[in-house]
């Protein structure tokens, strides 16, 4: 758990740390930075995904809303996008050149859109109101 926090409040002390247990310290500080980065960009992309949810549900709600059996389709249908753009992409295990072919960045495409825009759908059902 201390690693963790390690990760985001002190990288360098964890960078001392792997270095001590025999890691190559140039190595363990690519790899944080990497890692950090990765969150960094996943936080980003999180943020704008609430904030288009955000105005969708603002927009559904001024154009007077849904009604409650809609929603429950949006809901499932979201749900059904975010499950086949897990399942899709955890089923095709196959990568070669690290990901930069092209079936492996159409594979990548898909899996974002199909994810995003289920999250997007989601969480703006959450917010709008129901007629």
């Amino acid at each position: 758990m201390i690693k963790a926090f390690l990760l985001f409040l002190w990288p360098s002390k964890l960078v001392e740390m792997a270095a001590s247990e025999g890691q190559d310290k140039d190595q363990a500080a690519a790899a944080i930075r990497e890692i950090r980065f990765s969150y960094t960009r996943a936080i980003a992309t999180i943020f704008l995904i609430c904030v288009a949810a955000i105005g969708l549900a603002h927009l559904i709600n001024q154009l007077g809303g849904l009604s409650a059996e809609k929603l429950i389709v949006v809901r499932f249908v979201c749900s059904a996008l975010i499950a086949l753009a897990v399942l899709a992409k955890l089923s095709w295990e196959i990568q070669t050149y690290k990901g930069e072919t092209i079936p492996e960045a159409v594979n990548t495409y898909l899996f974002k859109l199909f994810y995003q825009v289920g999250l997007i759908g989601m969480l703006a059902s959450i917010l709008v109101t129901p007629t």
